[in-house]
């Protein structure tokens, strides 16, 4: 697909895609603002270049790390049922944050406060 055609693209839904196992690419999609690539087999993902991402669906998914310090925009995330051991916020945007499932020990939100909602048991 030609970074051209998908430039604009601010809605991408993934969810339940049976096969995707890699998103490759993905920091093309330069106006995302929403994404959903839940009940896949990714097992890393990088989002470092998807600033403009609001909304995040990545449940049930086997990767270990997530790291969303470069999405300062995100308002809700959702998680949970993947094999996280690391989670990095930097949003001051965030309200939500469903994590739950995983394999955290901790988690920072020092950098998160506009938390309103957060399930992470």
């Amino acid at each position: 697909m030609l970074t051209a055609n998908i430039e604009n693209v601010i809605t991408l839904d993934l969810n339940s895609q049976i096969g995707v196992i890699d998103l490759i690419g993905i920091e093309d999609f330069i106006a995302l603002e929403w994404l959903d690539f839940s009940y896949n087999l990714v097992e890393q993902v990088d989002l470092s270049q998807n600033s403009m991402l609001k909304t995040l669906g990545c449940t049930f998914n086997p990767f270990t790390s997530l790291d969303l310090s470069s999405n300062t925009h995100l308002e809700w995330l959702s998680c949970q049922g993947s094999q996280l051991t690391s989670l990095l916020l930097n949003s001051q945007m965030l309200v939500v944050v469903e994590c739950f499932e995983n394999y955290l020990t901790s988690l920072d939100l020092s950098n998160v406060p506009s938390l309103i909602e957060i399930d992470c048991s």
